[in-house]
């Protein structure tokens, strides 16, 4: 499987577990490009002003089993984001 398939189902995941009741959540998700990457043991936001997620996808297999447990991880990393975290240091 390509990394660009990886990537695109990693993604319509992420959107699908999110609650479609919330449009915010949407906008949030809105602000990241999201990336599998095995170049991460886990997740992480790029730095940056257009920060890219990047999330393992053999570590969503072994622990995100539920959508409560990717929407946890993905809020972690938006966080990083919604915080300013990744415009602290230069990209």
């Amino acid at each position: 499987m390509s990394r660009l398939v990886t990537s695109e189902r990693l993604r319509e995941r992420v959107f699908d577990a999110f609650p479609v009741t919330q449009p915010a959540f949407r906008r949030l998700l809105a602000l990241l490009d999201i990336e599998a990457s095995d170049a991460v043991p886990t997740a992480a936001v790029t730095l940056g002003a257009r920060s890219r997620l990047l999330i393992n996808p053999a570590f969503v297999a072994a622990r995100c089993e539920t959508d409560h447990d990717l929407v946890m991880l993905v809020l972690h990393e938006l966080f990083h984001v919604a915080l300013g975290h990744t415009r602290l240091f230069r990209g």
